[in-house]
């Protein structure tokens, strides 16, 4: 009649032990999103060499990252998923929102018409 009392009991820690762990897997961090692109001055591909463009994320108005980028390069911005307003500080290019999941890539560019 012990023994099976101790199987029961042992079965019992058992299960509570497996059902913790599978809850600690599920409460994991979520892994970065990215969020990259091209920058241009004036809409030229390659724009001016020596013009350095600042591309910036940020979130509830506060700003999370931010790149300074030669023209005609591109920027990569490594956030973790949420919802960004993404800008560059170029002329002639307006902001956008981005919502980012975990894993995931979005492309934005910021192309400026100088005008």
């Amino acid at each position: 009649m012990r023994a099976v009392a101790t199987s029961k009991t042992l079965a019992a820690v058992i299960t509570v032990v497996a059902a913790t762990a599978v809850a600690g897997c599920s409460t994991a961090h979520p892994l970065p999103g990215v969020i990259r692109g091209s920058v241009s001055a004036c809409g030229i591909a390659h724009g001016p060499p020596h013009q350095t463009v600042r591309v910036s994320a940020a979130m509830k108005q506060r700003v999370i990252a931010t790149r300074h980028v030669a023209s005609g390069k591109a920027y990569t911005l490594r956030l973790s998923p949420g919802t960004y307003r993404v800008q560059s500080d170029q002329i002639g290019t307006m902001p956008v929102e981005v919502t980012l999941r975990s894993g995931q890539t979005v492309e934005e560019n910021f192309f400026s018409s100088c005008s």
